[in-house]
């Protein structure tokens, strides 16, 4: 005999060991749990009007007066609000699955999160991404060419990144207004314009950036900086005018790894950053060459002398990094040689909208 109680659980009765599954358990309205996540929400508005003034912090706008104090702000509201976002939304969807049962929690995160989320991926993203390739100048799809190529002439350069990538002195010097233009990302990157030309080689850009307030030791995205770029495309010169302009020769990126281990990058991670990255084409040889002089240049790092031996764990993180970025991973969308290989590890899909793709698994 099946029988409903007032509070719809549902018994089964006629046998030795009875089971019970609630469903439709009512629960109050939690205020309080409204009232934090509308404070994290605002705390977001506070968040994203710090980054433009956090020094090296990539961001479509950045100002020229920085202070540590942002990035101290930035960093403690993020650390703070992305976790309690997430056990939030993992509270309440408990409670939507003891009152609604799956089905209904189911039918309710599609409708609310993954309709919106696969919305965004072919509408807003692609919007987003052909702005930023506006912002970035026609240099930004024609840089490759580089200083080399000797069309640096017939592109109209539209920003700081984009005039150094295509080598554009004359544009550059125009563009040059401020020290906020010195420092601006490229859209499509987040690179600094500093960290592009000591990447190219160019030391003439360099000096330019640098008299016009080009921040020495700026991060990018991945917090690395010129002095990485240099030591990882192997130019000494620009490593040695970097370092007598005081750049700092153990700033750390995001990995925790100095300029030194730039140079270091093996042939699988040069090639796939190279063409990531649409880098003038170079000589191995010189390339190897040059790393190996920027070596002698920067300080040693603290497990390269001949006797250390890099421990398990490092070899086994090693050879799973190296597994992760391989070139194996590329597909071509378009069969034309020009187009960027989409790489099913690396490449991002979702960008701003990973959140959303987090939240369509229950979290």
């Amino acid at each position: 005999m099946i029988r409903a109680t007032g509070i719809n659980r549902i018994r089964c009765e006629g046998k030795a060991d009875m089971s019970e599954v609630q469903l439709g358990v009512k629960s109050e309205r939690r205020h309080d749990l409204d009232a934090l996540r509308a404070f994290a929400m605002l705390l977001g508005i506070a968040l994203h009007a710090a980054i433009p003034y956090a020094p090296g912090f990539p961001w479509a706008i950045q100002d020229s007066q920085t202070s540590e104090v942002f990035t101290l702000l930035f960093m403690i509201i993020h650390g703070f609000r992305m976790p309690l976002f997430f056990l939030i939304s993992g509270y309440f969807t408990m409670m939507m699955w003891r009152q609604r049962g799956l089905g209904a929690l189911v039918r309710q995160r599609a409708l609310r999160i993954l309709v919106p989320c696969l919305l965004g991926l072919v509408t807003i993203l692609p919007l987003s991404h052909w702005l930023g390739r506006q912002a970035a100048g026609p240099a930004a799809g024609a840089a490759a060419a580089g200083p080399a190529g000797g069309k640096s002439g017939e592109v109209q350069t539209a920003s700081v990144a984009g005039a150094v990538r295509a080598g554009d002195m004359s544009q550059l010097k125009l563009l040059l207004v401020d020290a906020a233009a010195a420092n601006q990302p490229d859209a499509q990157f987040q690179v600094r314009p500093l960290a592009w030309a000591a990447m190219h080689g160019n030391a003439e850009a360099v000096q330019l950036l640098l008299e016009a307030g080009a921040e020495i030791d700026g991060g990018n995205a991945d917090g690395s900086t010129a002095l990485h770029g240099a030591a990882f495309t192997g130019y000494p010169e620009i490593v040695r005018l970097l370092l007598q302009r005081k750049a700092d020769p153990l700033k750390a990126n995001l990995a925790g790894d100095p300029p030194a281990k730039s140079a270091l990058a093996d042939a699988a991670t040069s090639g796939f950053i190279w063409g990531l990255l649409k880098l003038p084409p170079r000589d191995p040889q010189e390339t190897i060459a040059g790393r190996e002089e920027c070596l002698s240049l920067l300080p040693p790092l603290p497990d390269s002398g001949p006797a250390a031996q890099p421990g398990l764990l490092d070899q086994v993180r090693g050879v799973y990094l190296n597994f992760l970025t391989s070139p194996r991973w590329n597909i071509r969308v378009l069969s034309t040689d020009a187009a960027m290989p989409f790489h099913l590890i690396l490449t991002p899909v979702f960008d701003h909208l990973w959140f959303l793709w987090f939240l369509c698994w229950m979290v």
